[in-house]
């Protein structure tokens, strides 16, 4: 019976990112997409302080505490090198991050991940054998089925069939937002004992490394605060739903779902408090802008 609740949850997955990935694909333009594509030096800091420093300071915190369980870290390590979840625009808006960019970089992340997250899951396999090990080239073809393919067809149909897209788009985000509401709820209730259960070491684990990936972010976003702030948010925010579905082909004797849905939990309570922070900012520099206009 878990066998064949896991493989329908595994589906589900499948398809609720497949469909959050067309949708996204669906509602965006080659001009928005291609905008950071045109800063070089902003989009590589960006990538460098996603793909590469919080996949450190992770491995960092995983070393140290070695006490952690091994669930836990398997957990740390996935979502470190999931990043791009679906619904982070929505997070960059609320913090007043810099919309345009977060566009350009989600669909930067996505596209990028099919190479970035099994080549980092291959060195973190090789530093950690035997509690952690996978197939970079499993890993890639699940992240192309599940992100890169639906994404370019949406894209795709975009550019060809616009008025398709934009006819479909609308609905088919809907259906993928309560697909991935659904999937949260019968995650988080799957979940919630082993995350109940989690000794404080682990709780303290999961908010070091958001507090620092939100630091990292923070302090590589450039001079503007809203690219900081939406580079802060892209750190911190890591895609539970591959997350979920890489554990699910690769991971199947780890119990990691408790731990997948605390880090979640955790990181976006942390996260609250920073966005209330960068609202509170926006809201000044804004002020001081409108008093220097008279």
């Amino acid at each position: 019976m878990e066998d064949v609740i896991r493989k329908l949850l595994t589906n589900f997955i499948q398809l609720t990112i497949f469909s959050l990935m067309l949708s996204m694909g669906l509602n965006l333009t080659i001009k928005q997409i291609i905008l950071l594509w045109r800063q070089p030096k902003a989009l590589l800091s960006f990538l460098f302080a996603v793909d590469v420093l919080v996949p450190i300071i992770t491995l960092l915190i995983v070393l140290l505490l070695f006490d952690l369980p091994i669930s836990l870290k398997a957990s740390l390590i996935l979502m470190a090198v999931c990043p791009g979840a679906p619904l982070t625009t929505r997070k960059v808006v609320k913090a007043k991050g810099n919309f345009p960019y977060a566009i350009s970089f989600q669909v930067t992340v996505v596209m990028l991940a099919v190479i970035t997250t099994p080549l980092l899951l291959a060195i973190f396999s090789f530093i950690f054998p035997p509690d952690i090990a996978i197939h970079p080239i499993e890993v890639a073809k699940q992240v192309t089925f599940a992100q890169l393919l639906p994404l370019s067809i949406g894209i795709a149909i975009r550019e060809k069939l616009p008025k398709i897209a934009v006819r479909i788009g609308k609905p088919l985000t809907k259906i993928a937002n309560v697909m991935f509401v659904v999937l949260a709820i019968f995650v988080l209730v799957k979940g919630i004992d082993g995350f109940l259960d989690l000794s404080g070491l682990s709780i303290l684990a999961i908010i070091i490394v958001t507090v620092l990936s939100l630091a990292i972010g923070h302090l590589l976003g450039g001079p503007r605060e809203d690219t900081r702030t939406a580079l802060a948010v892209f750190c911190a925010t890591r895609n539970p739903g591959l997350a979920l579905l890489i554990a699910s082909f690769n991971f199947q004797k780890l119990e990691i779902l408790s731990t997948l849905i605390a880090y979640s939990i955790l990181g976006s309570l942390v996260s609250i408090a920073y966005t209330i922070w960068r609202k509170r900012t926006a809201a000044k520099v804004s002020e001081a802008e409108t008093e220097r206009s008279f």
